[in-house]
């Protein structure tokens, strides 16, 4: 993970130095059999260049001596002529030298055999005309062919055996060719000094080879040393040093920070003796390790009582990190602290949240954001989370701290709009809008708060007090049912779920209890909210899904939790009277609803006209102005 990243950086660098420098010596080892092949190429070039022009010259000469004949009546002509031969082969002998061995005319006969025409060698090895010549390659037909000169290749150690092929041609045929064997001796000094070079790389790379086999060593037991550095002896967690080391590494859009103190440590402390304190220590880091999830989050004993939480963001959301905060809080809240044998007391966190550390320009300036929240928190009383918030640049929109106050004071607080049954109009429950009531004594609806909370603890705060609401209104009237709002980050919150699985245990809670989820691919591609769902339906629980059809609408997710009641948007019912689009729309849904035996509601029912038109499409309870406004019960 991070530590890893951060501890092998030197080795990594170390091991693409040499994979580099590796590549580097395996390109010139290359380019030396290159240029040692270059090499003999040139040298091949300079030595045929003379022997070459040589041999055309000849055989422009037994063409000049040949010119007046065709292709076969050169051939004859050459036999019966003694002079004639004589002469050719006097200018072949021109070619004997102590490199040029053999110089000869040899032809094509009807059947395809080489045969000599005339050798210029020595009359101990000199061919008879007319005698079989032997070849070892189809090359040799290729000059008949193409009527162009080639050279015919043999190596062998020390020297370089050439056979070189000019046609000779007679009224557009090639009639015979002159062949010239002759041998190149090879530079033995280019080839010793490539291999010395070869070996002196070979050598060079085996050298770089055990370098860097020794610095990966050396890099291990550096990194062996530095997790020693790196971890707090006393916790057995991460320590300053690695958050020093790591910080130029980290990208601040990944994590939430968080600034975790003890509250009251210093009594602590003082009342129980430093070893106590220790003890505390060393048993709330535990506490806090075994909630944070592997090689993701990154615990750290910032310095003292003092602890630095990273939080891995998921899917560009905070909810779960949210959740994991919570269940931290929660746990040390209910833990012991053992501080000696027969001694043990309870210990409370206060914890600054700094949602947005990618707004900061390094970590250093993010997590004084989240020692604000945190220094706010312990002012607040301690024993609280606090959210580092800027203010909204919109005045009419609350802030984080207006919603906290509003909470704290009791001014939250839930109108009530009736759902009736679209038959016979009356109400059969009731929804929970939440509201906050203004110190001037003025209503705020939610679009002015609830988007600032969202994603924040202010939220499962708002839906705990909601739920708590509620309660108290069914406990006081048995025949009353209500539906409340639940957000996404509610059906993965633990304080929520556990509220919600208390109230089940009463009887007929759940029975009256509705709660209504806003349909969201946050949701629908998110197995524990979805198995979260299914777990509430099984206590009682009725599940609606709202605003649905507003633009994120999945009928298969409908089926996998099992909904009970689809509420269609509000956008959509207030159109279906001028918008052919809409009242398809909201005619398919309540009949795939009827299908699926889902109950439906419609939303933002505002006059009779529109009543009337979705009484008349089947939908099953309405809701709206045209009955009733939200109130207090």
């Amino acid at each position: 993970m991070i530590q890893t990243k951060l501890l092998t950086k030197k080795s990594i660098i170390i091991g693409t130095t040499i994979l580099f420098l590796v590549f580097l010596l395996a390109s010139l080892y290359v380019s030396t059999i290159k240029l040692q092949q270059n090499l003999e190429k040139k040298i091949f070039e300079t030595s045929t260049n003379d022997t070459t022009s040589i041999a055309r010259n000849i055989s422009k000469e037994i063409y000049r001596l040949t010119a007046q004949y065709g292709a076969r009546e050169v051939i004859q002509n050459i036999k019966s002529n003694t002079a004639l031969q004589k002469e050719i082969e006097e200018k072949l002998s021109l070619f004997l030298t102590k490199d040029i061995k053999y110089a000869y005319l040899l032809y094509r006969d009807r059947k395809g055999i080489f045969r000599f025409l005339a050798d210029a060698s020595k009359q101990s090895e000199k061919a008879f005309i007319d005698q079989k010549f032997d070849i070892d390659s189809v090359l040799w037909n290729k000059p008949f062919n193409t009527k162009e000169p080639i050279f015919l290749e043999n190596r062998v150690s020390k020297e370089l055996s050439v056979t070189y092929l000019v046609p000779i041609v007679h009224k557009n045929i090639v009639s015979m060719i002159l062949v010239v064997d002759f041998s190149i001796k090879r530079v033995d000094d280019i080839e010793d000094i490539m291999k010395k070079i070869r070996y002196g790389i070979l050598l060079l790379a085996l050298a770089i080879l055990g370098f860097a086999i020794f610095a990966l060593f050396q890099a291990l037991r550096y990194q062996r040393s530095k997790k020693d550095v790196y971890i707090d002896r006393l916790t057995k967690i991460y320590n300053k040093n690695y958050l020093l080391d790591y910080e130029p590494y980290m990208n601040l859009h990944d994590y939430i920070i968080c600034a975790i103190d003890i509250d009251h440590f210093k009594k602590i402390n003082d009342t129980y003796g430093h070893a106590a304190g220790d003890r505390v220590l060393e048993r709330l880091a535990s506490v806090m390790f075994i909630e944070t999830r592997k090689n993701r989050d990154i615990l750290i004993r910032y310095g003292g009582e003092e602890f630095c939480l990273l939080i891995k963001k998921e899917r560009e959301s905070d909810a779960v990190g949210l959740n994991l905060l919570d269940r931290i809080f929660t746990k040390v809240a209910q833990e012991v602290f053992e501080i000696s044998e027969y001694e043990r007391i309870g210990v409370t966190i206060s914890i600054g949240v700094n949602l947005n550390p990618e707004n900061q320009r390094d970590f250093t300036t993010a997590f004084k954001l989240a020692d604000i929240a945190l220094y706010n928190a312990k002012n607040g009383g301690r024993n609280r989370i606090e959210i580092y918030a800027e203010s909204i640049e919109d005045s009419s929109f609350l802030t984080i701290n207006e919603i906290k106050d509003a909470i704290y004071d009791g001014r939250l607080m839930c109108l009530f709009q009736p759902i009736v049954d679209t038959k016979t109009q009356k109400v059969v429950h009731h929804e929970a809008l939440v509201r906050i009531r203004a110190k001037d004594g003025t209503i705020i609806t939610p679009d002015k708060f609830l988007s600032v909370t969202k994603g924040t603890f202010i939220a499962r705060n708002l839906t705990k007090e909601v739920l708590d609401i509620c309660y108290k209104k069914l406990f006081l009237d048995k025949s009353l049912s209500l539906s409340v709002n639940l957000n996404p980050q509610d059906l993965t919150s633990e304080t929520i779920l556990e509220i919600l699985k208390m109230y089940a245990k009463i009887d007929t809670f759940s029975q009256r209890l509705g709660l209504e989820i806003l349909e969201s691919e946050e949701i629908v591609n998110y197995e524990e909210a979805q198995q979260n769902i299914l777990m509430l339906k099984s206590l009682g629980y009725q599940i609606y899904i709202d605003d649905f059809g507003s633009g994120y609408s999945n009928f298969i997710y409908l089926a996998q939790i099992n909904a009970d009641v689809i509420k269609i948007d509000g956008s959509i019912i207030k159109n279906i009277l001028t918008d052919k689009l809409s009242y398809l729309v909201a005619k398919n849904i309540i009949s795939f609803a009827k299908e699926a035996n889902i109950k439906t509601i419609a939303e933002f029912v505002s006059s009779k006209e529109i009543y009337e038109a979705l009484r008349g499409l089947g939908v099953d309870k309405c809701q709206g102005y045209y009955f009733s406004s939200p109130k207090e019960l």
